[in-house]
């Protein structure tokens, strides 16, 4: 844990997510005002699956979850990263 000096509340800082079936987008924020600082989107990289939420279902059935889920984290860490 690391703990700085003095009352950084005004500092928060949060990004949030939204993972949609074609495009993923995070939008950086300013805790404390509310305020949108940044935003980026890209194309949802689980898309090699298919183009439909149903062939993503089966291809986790068949294949289980973890190739889904590693794509989708690899495309919330780049949109966070151009944030930075």
């Amino acid at each position: 844990m690391q703990v700085e000096e003095g009352d950084r509340t005004k500092e928060a800082y949060g990004v949030a997510v939204d993972v949609g079936t074609s495009t993923v987008v995070a939008h950086l924020l300013h805790l404390p005002s509310g305020r949108t600082l940044d935003a980026e989107a890209k194309y949802n990289s689980q898309r090699v699956f298919g183009a439909e939420v149903t062939r993503r279902i089966l291809a986790a059935e068949r294949e289980g979850t973890e190739k889904l889920q590693a794509l989708v984290v690899d495309d919330i860490n780049d949109l966070v990263s151009l944030m930075v």
